[in-house]
């Protein structure tokens, strides 16, 4: 197998929200490249100079390489990216030689996010430096090439692709369709990641501003608020934030990252303890009797609870929203009795649309968030330890079911009924990523 691939993308791998232990790259300073995350690293870094009273400048008079020249006006730093753009590229079965289902339906599900594609498009189809992104841009190219191949894609023919699959291998992981997404998501934000500054005062007696950008009806995308830290209004009053480990940005987090505000108040003394955590997706638990649907699933996750032997109350509400929503619902746990894990099959449904409800969210006077289903993971099989994925996925208004290299349309009440085997969802917002840091 080969040796992982650098920018501790080993320790990115896993399901969880993580970012990895590595230190902010701003902090490392640009790579020397000429790609446009190297222009984003720069920004990032020439912004930070500017906080801490250095020689930072505005970046339209920012001195340029001539190699990031091109980027000054680009844009993917001036206007944002639409997030909702008319798909264009190839449909394209991939073939399944090695038992690489889980990869094939993740490619699937992940290129109509067109912010990702219009981000990869700008990206460098080399770069030693940053094997996640080249692999990815690699793949994309070979469904948005001009003459249209209808042979299946082998994507172990792909040398870049291959050397990560075989990196995500050698880590011992299963081929779970889901840890390797965010494998992947986790990969390229470890290769393109910058400080998040606290947000700059308006005035030295200003007071501290309220957070909560919940309802993502801006431009700004989840992580545009600048920063972690200030006053939160946890429902029982405002409290001082204490930031838990989202100190990091990037152009992958400006796609999938939100952030989770985590409150804990104590029944007796009536202090109350709030964090914010940074997520790319969520997982969310369906083995309660009462959860039989997507939105009963977000309800419980999101339901006040006692913990700590009834001495405290928590409860968890979105203090942003991502512009690409991936939601796992967790069919797979762990049975005591027999030591194995175990598959829940229970029928959870899903709508083509989703709003998260005001009181899931930490600014409640907001518009909630509108999303349009695009993917559907599904995984078939009876145990957790085997099976088999296919994706039915939405291509502008219509859906196409990808099993391996089998390409089908299909109706959308059809996409509904999988109601037993739904393992990730991918939805999407209207609006705009803003790239810049």
């Amino acid at each position: 197998a080969a040796a992982p691939p650098p920018s501790g993308a080993a320790a990115a791998a896993g399901a969880g929200g993580s970012r990895g232990s590595g230190a902010p790259a701003a902090a490392e300073g640009p790579r020397g490249g000429g790609s446009i995350q190297d222009f984003l690293l720069l920004l990032a870094q020439k912004e930070e100079e500017r906080r801490g009273g250095g020689s930072g400048v505005a970046s339209g008079e920012l001195e340029l390489p001539e190699a990031l020249e091109k980027y000054r006006k680009h844009f993917l730093t001036e206007n944002g990216v639409t997030n909702t753009s008319a798909a264009w590229y190839h449909r394209r079965g991939m073939r399944n030689d090695a038992n690489n289902c889980y990869v094939n339906v993740v490619v699937q599900s992940l290129l109509p996010c067109s912010a990702l594609m219009q981000l990869l498009s700008n990206c460098a189809q080399s770069d030693l430096e940053r094997p996640f992104y080249t692999g990815m841009v690699r793949l994309c190219k070979e469904f948005h090439s001009k003459k249209q191949k209808t042979e299946a894609l082998n994507v172990l023919h792909l040398p870049q692709v291959k050397e990560i699959i075989s990196a995500w291998q050698a880590l011992g992981a299963q081929q779970d369709a889901g840890e390797f997404l965010f494998y992947m998501l986790n990969g390229m934000h470890e290769e393109c990641k910058w400080k998040v500054l606290p947000p700059e005062p308006s005035s030295p007696s200003a007071p501290p501003r309220r957070r909560g950008s919940s309802g993502a009806s801006g431009e700004e995308g989840a992580a545009g608020g600048g920063g972690c830290g200030g006053i939160a209004w946890d429902g029982w009053g405002e409290v001082e934030v204490r930031s838990a480990g989202c100190h990091e940005d990037s152009p992958i987090n400006r796609i999938f990252g939100g952030l989770i505000q985590s409150s804990l108040r104590s029944v007796s003394t009536g202090a109350d303890s709030v964090s914010l955590e940074p997520f790319n997706h969520l997982i969310l638990d369906i083995s309660s009797a009462s959860v039989n649907s997507v939105l009963s699933a977000l309800e419980a996750h999101c339901r006040e609870e006692v913990v700590d032997e009834g001495r405290s109350q928590k409860r968890l509400q979105f203090e942003s929203l991502p512009k690409v929503l991936i939601l796992t619902l967790k069919r797979f746990s762990y049975n005591k009795d027999t030591g194995c894990p175990q598959k829940i099959k229970k029928a959870i449904s899903y709508e083509e649309r989703l709003a998260f409800d005001r009181s899931w969210l930490v600014d409640q006077t907001t518009e909630p968030q509108k999303y349009q289903l695009t993917a559907v993971i599904c995984h078939h099989g009876e145990s957790a330890n085997g099976g088999h994925y296919n994706a039915a996925v939405r291509y502008n208004q219509d859906w196409f079911m990808y099993d391996d290299a089998l390409i089908r349309q299909m109706e959308s009440r059809e996409v509904m009924n999988h109601m037993h085997t739904a393992y990730i969802l991918l939805y999407l917002c209207h609006g705009k990523v803003d790239m810049r840091p």
